[in-house]
């Protein structure tokens, strides 16, 4: 299943967005994202500004099992899930899963209205400088590998096509 998956950040977010990146990787390391843009708090009354970012992978997991992954995700990097108010406060890491289909869908990015993830999917923003496995992200929409034996990132095409074709030699 394809998913489309939002991260965020707003403690130490230029951090705290490549460690999630890695850990993203250990679900599956080929992903298409857009890159990861500062951008101003949505529902959430802080001074801190965020970095969010957008990304396509392919899981063989199911919805509620990908999500339980992402917590445990959340959680190992310091989010406090069990805080009934955490939503609404200053976040190390958020993963929210937008949207999924069996096939990829390049038209989903202009379904996606969330206020803080449209300046992201037109690249409309300045990109943070997000370094993850060493190795700085693209400044530009690329499907990229996310290599944790060489703890660098490759950039596979600047195309989502390089995502697809992972997915049909490996699954």
């Amino acid at each position: 299943m394809y998913y489309w998956i939002s991260i965020g950040s707003n403690i130490d977010p230029v951090n705290s967005i490549g460690r999630t990146l890695e850990e993203i990787g250990e679900v599956t390391p080929v992903l298409w994202l857009y890159p990861p843009l500062y951008t101003e708090p949505v529902g959430i009354a802080t001074n801190a500004r965020f970095i969010n970012g957008v990304l396509t992978l392919y899981s063989s997991l199911e919805l509620p099992g990908l999500k339980q992954r992402f917590e445990t995700i959340e959680v190992r990097l310091g989010r406090d899930r069990a805080d009934p108010d955490s939503s609404r406060k200053d976040r190390i890491c958020d993963i929210d899963i937008l949207s999924s289909a069996p096939s990829f869908d390049p038209g989903m990015a202009s379904r996606i209205t969330e206020p803080y993830l449209r300046p992201v999917i037109e690249g409309r923003g300045q990109v943070a400088p997000i370094v993850a496995y060493e190795s700085p992200l693209p400044d530009r929409p690329a499907t990229i590998y996310l290599d944790r034996a060489a703890r660098e990132i490759r950039i596979l095409d600047d195309e989502p096509q390089a995502l697809i074709d992972w997915v049909e030699a490996t699954f």
